[in-house]
C-alpha cells in the first residue's frame, strides 16, 4: 500500500498479501467454495493489522468458505524498473521461507505489455498477462505448497476502496 487507510488508521507503507488456497476451474461457479489466507506486515501494529485483514474480508471475504489469518509475516514487496504509468518490468513479493514470487510482463516487439481488458469475475478493468519466473510457495503451518514457476501470471494496478466503514 502506497497510501491509504482504513476508517482512522492509517496504513501508509505497509504490504499485505492474500493467496487462494484452494483453487478453482471457475472462480464465478465457486463462489463461496473456495478457501483463501491473509498474510498482514509484521511492521504493522495490531490494530493496522487488523485493518489490514477487515479490508480484503469486506472486499472478498463473501468468495470463501474460510479464510485463515491474519498471519503477520515479514512481507517485501518491490517493483523494478518502473514507467511513467507506475508499472514495472519485474515485480517480486517474498515472504521468508514461505512466498517467492516474481512476475515479468509479456511484452510485444515495439515494447508495449500484452493486456486482458475488462475480465469477469476480476475488480480491476486490466490485467497485464506476465510470465511467474518464479512461483513458489509452503506454508507448513498451514500445509499447503506449491511451485507454479514458469506458469502464466498477471498484475495490475489498482486503487482498493472497501465498501464498508472501518
Amino acid at each position: 500500500i502506497e497510501k491509504g487507510h482504513y476508517g482512522d488508521v492509517s496504513l501508509d507503507g505497509l504490504n499485505v498479501a492474500a493467496l487462494l488456497l484452494k483453487p478453482v476451474q471457475n472462480v464465478e461457479a465457486s463462489v463461496g467454495k473456495m478457501e483463501g489466507g491473509i498474510y498482514v506486515d509484521n511492521k504493522a501494529n495490531a490494530q493496522q493489522q487488523a485493518a489490514l485483514a477487515a479490508l480484503l474480508k469486506d472486499k472478498f471475504g463473501a468468495l470463501f468458505s474460510s479464510i485463515r489469518g491474519p498471519k503477520p509475516v515479514t512481507i517485501h514487496f518491490e517493483k523494478l524498473d518502473v514507467d511513467k504509468e507506475g508499472l514495472a518490468d519485474k515485480y517480486h513479493l517474498d515472504i521468508p521461507d514461505m512466498l517467492a514470487l516474481e512476475v515479468v510482463p509479456f511484452k510485444n516487439e515495439a515494447g508495449k505489455r500484452s493486456a486482458r481488458i475488462n475480465v469477469p469475475g476480476t475488480f480491476v478493468t486490466i490485467q497485464y498477462m506476465a510470465k511467474a519466473a518464479t512461483h513458489t510457495y509452503n506454508d507448513k503451518e498451514w500445509g499447503v505448497t506449491w511451485d507454479l514457476s514458469g506458469g502464466n501470471g498477471f498484475y495490475s494496478p489498482f486503487r482498493f476502496v472497501s465498501e464498508k466503514k472501518g
